[in-house]
């Protein structure tokens, strides 16, 4: 599996209840060699690990209306699992985000992204703790995919003066998602 086949699978697989998107992934995943299933766990985790910022907490405290630094690596998981242009757009701008047909209510996150590969590859009785630490990615394609992940601009790191941020920086998020229940 490369970056390619990565994203087509889960354009293949996407689906807007995240339970249905589980059960779509882990049926192709048990199909595929420990090696593709154990790039698709490498893939979702540099993906998910290194688009973190603040734009990303911003983006997270809004759709979901709370914030913390599980739930943001979670909402990340759900940004990846929503395809290659809806995670890149986002990454320039958060306010592309209001442009999907997003709803109040349920949480965006997909924590179980991140674990399905390991529950398949420990059902098949593999050696998950040697298998973690195997790098089926190499160092050049990830260096590759930090150079493709460019998030969206400087923020600054204090909490308070992001979200006074968000208004100007999100408008059409903010308009949709603030003080809406």
């Amino acid at each position: 599996m490369n970056r390619e086949e990565f994203w087509d699978m889960i354009e293949r697989t996407r689906h807007q209840n995240t339970e249905q998107q589980y059960s779509n992934i882990g049926k192709i995943l048990s199909s595929l060699p420990t090696e593709d299933v154990l790039r698709f766990w490498q893939y979702v985790s540099l993906y998910a690990e290194h688009s973190e910022s603040p734009a990303t907490y911003i983006a997270c405290k809004l759709l979901n209306h709370y914030a913390s630094d599980d739930t943001e690596l979670y909402f990340r998981c759900w940004l990846v699992a929503q395809g290659k242009e809806t995670f890149f757009g986002t990454l320039k701008n958060i306010d592309y985000l209001a442009d999907l047909d997003l709803t109040v209510g349920p949480p965006y996150e997909f924590e179980m992204l991140a674990y399905l590969p390991v529950m398949i590859l420990d059902e098949r009785g593999e050696d998950i703790d040697s298998l973690m630490e195997t790098n089926v990615i190499s160092d050049a394609e990830r260096a590759d995919i930090m150079a493709e992940i460019e998030t969206d601009g400087e923020w600054g790191d204090d909490e308070f003066y992001l979200w006074e941020q968000a208004s100007v920086r999100a408008p059409r998020l903010w308009s949709k998602f603030h003080n809406v229940r």
